[in-house]
Parts: C-alpha cells; sequence; structure tokens
C-alpha cells in the first residue's frame, strides 16, 4: 500500500447568522495549512440562542492532495486524519473546487459553498472520532476514479446531520469535530497496472468494402416526393426516416399540411413572474414539479422515471436558463424527492429576468399536459407567480403558447403544494 501527503489543507470559518442559508454559505475567514492542534472543531455546525432566533455557525476543512505521480488504476483508498478533542459531530466527504479547483492557490471564503458540491459524496456518513489518534476514512469509487484520472484530488469534511443535509436545528446543538493539524493529513492507496495495449499485427488484411446495392423501388410499395427543405432536397423512396427524423413527426412539406397536428407540445417552460405578470429575476426554489396528461393531477405522470441528471432519461432533457450551482440543479426539480430543500432547483443570485425559467423536453415527440403539481420551497422563494408555457420549435421568441398563470405571492414558511389545470 502506498502512501500520499496532503499538498494543501486549510479550514473556513463561516459568517454566524439567524438565518441559516446566509449561515451555511458566506464565508468569514481562512486558514491555510495549520500546524497547531485545533479544539475549536474545524468540522462544525452549531446552534445556539441569542436575543432572538438561534444563531447558526457552520465550519468546514478542505484538502488538496497532488495525484499528478499516480498513473495506475487506484483499487482502494483511505483518508487518514488525526483527531484532537471535540468528537460531537457525524461527517461526510464531499468532492470539491477549492484551492482553485486544482491546487493553483490557497483556500479564500469565497469556496466555503461554492467550492461544494453536495452531490458528489466521497465516503459513505462517518459516525464516530477518535480524539487522539487516526481516523481511518474509507474512500468510495468515485474517488478512487478521480484519483486515478485526475491530477489533483480535492475534497472537504462537513457536518452530516445538518450541513450536508442543509437542514437547520430548530433547537440548540453543537455538533464539532477537532483535527491535529500538527500531523499530517494523508492517503494510503493500492493500486492494479494499467493494462498493456496488444500491438496491431502489420500484416492484417484490408477488407475490401462490398459496394451498397442500388434499391429499385416498386410501383406499389413506394412514392418519390421531391424538394422537401427540411430533409435537404434529397428523394425519398419508400424510407421511414432521414437522418434520426421520423417522418410521423413531419405535418408540413414546404408549408402544405401533410397530416392534423396532434395536441400538446414538445417543449414546456416555467418562468417565474412579479405581481404584475412581468418576468423577473427574483428567486424561485422549485422542490418539485410533476407534470400530467389529465387534468386534476391524474393520468400519466412525467418525467415517468426519476432523474439523476438533466438527461439521464432517454425520455425528456430538462433545460434552465439558470441555476445558483449544482448543489440546486435543474433536473433536482424532477428527481422525485420532496423530503427538502437539498434536492431542488433554486435561481439565488441571479440578475437577469429573462433567464428565470426551467424547462423540460420530450425527446420522443409532443405530450399533451393538461395539469402540473409545484412543489415550492416558501421560505427561499421570492417571486409573485409562475408562468406556463408550451412550444414546438424550442425558440420560446414569440411562437409559444401560454398555458397556465400560477398566481402566488408564496410566503409561507415550508414548502408547499401548488396545482394548476392547463388551457
Amino acid at each position: 500500500m502506498a502512501t500520499l501527503n496532503a499538498s494543501k489543507w486549510g479550514y473556513i470559518i463561516g459568517q454566524a447568522s439567524e438565518n441559516f442559508v446566509t449561515a451555511s454559505t458566506t464565508g468569514l475567514s481562512a486558514t491555510n495549512n495549520p500546524t497547531n492542534d485545533s479544539n475549536l472543531g474545524r468540522i462544525r455546525y452549531v446552534a445556539y440562542s441569542g436575543r432572538g432566533s438561534l444563531t447558526h455557525s457552520l465550519r468546514r476543512t478542505y484538502v488538496y492532495f497532488d495525484t499528478s505521480s499516480i498513473t495506475d488504476t487506484v483499487t482502494a483508498c483511505t483518508l487518514n486524519i488525526e483527531g484532537y478533542f471535540d468528537n460531537s459531530s457525524d461527517i461526510i466527504v464531499l468532492k470539491s473546487t477549492a484551492f482553485g479547483g486544482d491546487g493553483s492557490s490557497s483556500l479564500t471564503t469565497g469556496e466555503f459553498y461554492t467550492s461544494l458540491d453536495y452531490n458528489t459524496t466521497y465516503s459513505n456518513e462517518i459516525t464516530s472520532w477518535s480524539t487522539s489518534g487516526n481516523n481511518s476514512i474509507t474512500l468510495k469509487s468515485n474517488a478512487l476514479t478521480a484519483i486515478t484520472n485526475d491530477d489533483s484530488f480535492i475534497l472537504a469534511l462537513i457536518n452530516s446531520d445538518y450541513d450536508y443535509t442543509k437542514t437547520a436545528s430548530a433547537v440548540e446543538v453543537e455538533n464539532q469535530n477537532g483535527i491535529a493539524f500538527s500531523t499530517t493529513i494523508y492517503l494510503d492507496y493500492e493500486t492494479a497496472p494499467s493494462p498493456t495495449p496488444t500491438p496491431t499485427p502489420s500484416n492484417t488484411p484490408t477488407t475490401t468494402p462490398t459496394p451498397t446495392p442500388t434499391l429499385t423501388p416498386t410501383p406499389s410499395e413506394s412514392a418519390i416526393v421531391y424538394n422537401i427543405d427540411s430533409v435537404n432536397n434529397v428523394e425519398i423512396l419508400n424510407v421511414n426516416n432521414i437522418n434520426g427524423v421520423s417522418f410521423s413527426n413531419i405535418f408540413k412539406i414546404q408549408g402544405v399540411p401533410l397530416l392534423p397536428e396532434p395536441p400538446g407540445y414538445e417543449y414546456y417552460r416555467f418562468y417565474g413572474v412579479d405581481s404584475s405578470g412581468n418576468q423577473t429575476s427574483a428567486r424561485q426554489m422549485i422542490v418539485e414539479a410533476m407534470l400530467y396528461e389529465g387534468i386534476n393531477l391524474s393520468g400519466t405522470k412525467h418525467p415517468t422515471q426519476n432523474l439523476t441528471s438533466d438527461t439521464s432519461f432517454s425520455g425528456v432533457t430538462v433545460t434552465k436558463g439558470y441555476q445558483y450551482s449544482a448543489s440546486y440543479a435543474s433536473w433536482e426539480a424532477f428527481d422525485g424527492d420532496v423530503s427538502g430543500v437539498g434536492s431542488s432547483w433554486w435561481t439565488l443570485g441571479l440578475g437577469t429576468a429573462s433567464l428565470n425559467w426551467l424547462g423540460l423536453q420530450f425527446n420522443d415527440g409532443r405530450k399533451e399536459i393538461k395539469s402540473i403539481r409545484f412543489y415550492v420551497a416558501e421560505n427561499f422563494t421570492e417571486i409573485d407567480g409562475i408562468k406556463i408555457y408550451g412550444s414546438n420549435t424550442g425558440s420560446f421568441s414569440g411562437e409559444e403558447t401560454l398555458l397556465g398563470y400560477l398566481t402566488g405571492p408564496f410566503t409561507g414558511s415550508s414548502i408547499t403544494t401548488h396545482d394548476i389545470n392547463l388551457t
């Protein structure tokens, strides 16, 4: 087993605040390469009472490893950190882009939250922490892949019960673990040699391609259609599709209708609007959006599968004008999880009103959507309404149709459902 020492390490203290979002996203001070032991909880979530509401305080530790010397496939790896004094916090290891994303710069307060990838965990939850010896943390397969493929491996250690779940405690708590920074943080890893490519023999005969036969259509089975602009003026001889475009989805040739157009739309978008119905840059947090083919949330629900990325399911593609970060990605509004704000699409920090939209494209053609249920995190939402549009071109430049207008305002303090039937 080989050992690799950390090249850079440090911690960031967050801004204590009665607002959990502010406390979890705003860095106050950053310390690089500390060498003293710390009993002040360098992995921490604390909620304490003051004159008013609870005040939240978070701290996170970040570590960078230069992995450019590792050329073989990593098959197992542990992260090793010596603890000190405090051990009241359960923790988890996340992917991070701190230290400039490649170790080229020092840790900064701006990386307190924006460098964290809450969707990529490098470990399972760690529920025990030694305060006088080494803590060996087994890393998951995605971490092994990153170490193998990348020249830099960067991680963050955060509190798992509140910080990772993005959940504020309603009562006073003190969760914090200390780190003995006077010792070395390191990786223990095992590798398997990369396979050697088999050389191609130089005397391999060259295969002569078989000519493609010329097909002659029978008059009873086919017809020739000339000058179809959408397929570059080629002749069609009993062909079902050209360049992947099915004839069943072609409704006009040079403006002449061939078949009645089916109902519904291929593209749907949801725009955040103000009280006057105009697009607004005010933030919105959609925890989940469920589209139904029948009125009153009946019929087939779309997407028909829970998503794990914008393109994880071949039937649909998720689109958006903006998202705050990868931790609040657009596809999370279609992942089937309505349990909390940690799985939602959010537009915090948006400055352009026209980009405040979330969209869904049906890759297999039009769908007639007649009702939608939105789960809205109202305490993280400032828009006054949502307008739903449909389009069959995807340009949304004037050809779109307004299908519904869900009016707010959304001024509650929890996740609420809002249903609408479309016209």
